[in-house]
């Protein structure tokens, strides 16, 4: 069976589905008012936006994923030393602080690193109050929901890898020319001393609808932090990255950011460069392959 994913927010209903090895692309706009904050203020409006998705697409007979925009998400990277220790007990713990009480919510994990004196945890959470409605509805227009994921965890995936910035040179001889017995052996001239290139962090920028989302990303592809905030003028963002990056900077014990990529509908030629002027990194526009 195929796969296909769906990502729902205020402002339009998108789709995407494989065709062998070619993406088809569909996007249906959602009426002001339909959907405020991620809650379904208008059934029936919001199923048919649904059922105007392309017939091509065939969702009814595929597993789908639901991606979720991120400020309806609370995701976290814990680190549990003791392997002894019931996960779903830290976790439980963990969301206490943040998962407003009473609030009920659907939470998963996955360990994203594992070490001989500790794993590494990804946790993600999404209310209830959203995704009930969300579920009922798709399931009424046949579209059956097997995963749901958040959507920085959805763009990571589709990150280049990190190219090597610098190659050590390799060692040179030099020969001298015999000068009689006085001659000496061949000279080996010292390679310049060139630091080898370090695996860095990728700040990824996501400019969908009314939100920009802001995801630094580990050299292992791991997501290390999460922002989101509404979209504004490029100050704003440049202040915000800012300020992320001077956080991560201090928790220390991790790389440097050293690349950026914008991605989405508000991702602009002038934007990347505003963005690699500010950071003096390199910013680039990322796009999937679509033939």
């Amino acid at each position: 069976m195929s796969a296909a994913g769906l990502l729902i927010t205020d402002k339009s209903i998108k789709a995407v589905k494989m065709a062998g090895k070619k993406p088809m692309l569909a996007s249906v706009p959602i009426e002001t008012g339909v959907l405020e904050n991620g809650l379904v203020k208008d059934r029936e409006k919001f199923k048919s936006a649904i059922l105007r998705l392309p017939s091509q697409l065939a969702l009814s007979k595929t597993d789908v994923i639901l991606g979720l925009p991120e400020k309806h998400i609370f995701s976290k990277t814990i680190t549990i030393k003791d392997h002894e220790i019931d996960f779903d007990e830290k976790i439980r713990e963990e969301l206490e602080t943040y998962v407003p009480e009473g609030g009920q919510s659907y939470t998963d994990w996955q360990v994203s690193e594992r070490s001989a004196d500790f794993e590494t945890i990804f946790v993600a959470s999404a209310p209830a109050s959203i995704l009930d409605t969300y579920l009922e509805i798709l399931e009424e227009a046949s579209i059956m929901i097997v995963g749901i994921e958040p959507l920085a965890v959805a763009l990571s995936r589709h990150l280049p890898k990190a190219l090597p910035t610098s190659t050590p040179p390799k060692e040179t001889n030099t020969s001298t020319k015999p000068q009689g017995k006085q001659a000496g052996p061949p000279v080996k001239e010292a390679a310049p001393e060139v630091k080898e290139s370090q695996p860095t962090s990728t700040l990824l920028i996501a400019l969908e609808g009314s939100d920009v989302l802001l995801t630094i990303i580990s050299e292992k592809g791991r997501i290390e932090l999460t922002s989101v905030l509404p979209a504004g003028n490029a100050n704003d963002l440049s202040s915000e990255i800012s300020n992320m990056r001077s956080f991560y900077d201090k928790k220390g014990g991790h790389t440097t950011i050293g690349r950026a990529y914008l991605t989405g509908e508000g991702a602009t030629e002038e934007l990347k460069n505003q963005i690699a002027t500010h950071l003096s990194i390199t910013s680039e526009l990322l796009r999937i392959p679509d033939s």
